[in-house]
Order: C-alpha cells, then structure tokens, then sequence
C-alpha cells in the first residue's frame, strides 16, 4: 500500500484551525508544529500522525499545523485509513495511545487559555498607568474613541446579552461587517497590542496585512486598523519625561 510523499517546505502552513479536513497525514521526514491559538501541543517527527481527528470526524480542524523543517508527508483518505486499520492492529492500538497523550495535553492548554482568560478578564476594567495616553481615530471622520483601560473591546452592541464594546462602532457599521466582540486592545508590559476575537468572520487587518485569531500583534503610533470594512487609525502619545 505504498502511497506517493508529498514535500513540504519549512514555514509552510499545512493546515489552519477550522479548515476542512479531508486528509491525516503520515510523516515521512522532518518535523511538524501542532498549535491551538497560539498555544504550541505538540511537535511531530518522523513516524508520527496528524490530522486525524478531521478524518475520523468530518469536523473542521481544531489546530494549525505548521512544517518546523522541509518536510514529506504522506496523505491518507478514509478508505486508505480504513484498510490500515484492518490489516494492522498494531498500529490501531498506537494511535489510540497518541490519542489519548493528545487529549491530555489539550487539557493542559485549555487550562492555560483558561487562566489568561481569567487575567484578562480581571485586568479589563483596570484603567491605563497614570500619563499613558491612546485613543482610535475613525477614518475619514473627526470621531475618536478614547482607550482607558488596559483591554479595550472593540465591536458592535450584542444587546441580547447586554454587551457594549468600549470602542462601540455600531453606529458606523450600518452593514454589520463588524463583528460584535471582534478584536480587544490589550495593554501590558508598557506596549499595546491588538488581538483577534474568536469567530469573527471579515477578518482583522494591521497595516493591511491580516491577522490571525488569538495572536497578539504590537501596535505603534500611526497604525492602521481594519475591521471588515471600518478603518481605524491607533494614535498614541508618549509621557513627557
């Protein structure tokens, strides 16, 4: 049952959390970095699996896979999947031992995204350090929307749960490109940075590049920010000496 390796070049993103999931992969040669959110689970070498979970379920995946090294991968589709299973008990057996070391690290992560989510939480009414000054300019307008506290939600009202952004651009979003909690400005270690909101749907953009969810991207004076078609300008003004 051989079946041709495919070639992976290093940095090349193989697959992203929440794409479609066709194929589990088997490699060959080189290594491969399994990562939810920004949380690094696991890295993979040669002997190892991955994209399985996308295969036996139908479900997109649930992390990104990305090539440490030039790597060749071998594709298995279901039927492929299936014939492996029946002609090897072995190998059924160490995957399910994989399996279940992966769910046990995924744990792990759920509780660390946990306890960042708690911090953040706590921090998000907490006000800006005594002379740190930053506000969001509208574009094309005079409107400006003040940044006091150290996360600032930015989106639309959600009035279902009662939800109001500090940066609420409701108003200038009559077409609802705006995702209602779509990206948050966090202030830490003396630096702002803008983070994407799970599930947004028209994307996050700094300086017209895109940003991917759950990333933390430092912002400076003069960015700009885009948020499905609303664009945003980051101003801040450093403390005098």
């Amino acid at each position: 049952m051989e079946k041709e390796a495919i070639v992976v070049p290093k940095g090349v993103v193989i697959f992203r959390e929440g794409e479609e999931g066709r194929f589990m992969y088997l490699i060959h040669k080189g290594k491969v970095k399994i990562s939810r959110r920004g949380e690094e689970i696991v890295t993979l070498g040669k002997g190892d699996f991955f994209g399985d979970l996308g295969l036996l379920t139908g479900q997109p995946r649930v992390a990104d896979a990305i090539a440490e090294e030039d790597c060749e991968l071998i594709l298995v589709d279901e039927s492929v999947f299936d014939e492996i299973i029946k002609s090897s008990p072995a190998l059924s057996i160490r995957m399910m031992r994989k399996l279940a070391y992966r769910l046990r690290k995924m744990y792990e992560i759920m509780d660390k995204v946990g306890a960042k989510f708690k911090e953040e939480e706590k921090d998000k009414e907490e006000p800006l350090p005594k002379g740190v000054s930053a506000w969001l300019e509208l574009e094309g307008s005079d409107v400006r929307f003040p940044i006091e506290k150290k996360v600032t939600f930015i989106g639309r009202k959600d009035l279902s749960s009662n939800f109001v952004p500090h940066v609420d651009l409701t108003e200038y979003d009559k077409k609802r490109f705006v995702s209602r909690r779509h990206a948050r400005i966090i202030f830490k270690d003396g630096a702002f940075f803008i983070k994407e909101e799970i599930g947004v749907l028209n994307g996050t953009f700094l300086n017209n590049r895109r940003l991917s969810t759950g990333f933390l991207y430092e912002l400076k004076d003069g960015d700009k920010i885009t948020l499905g078609r609303i664009s945003l300008s980051f101003r801040q003004k450093n403390s005098s000496p």
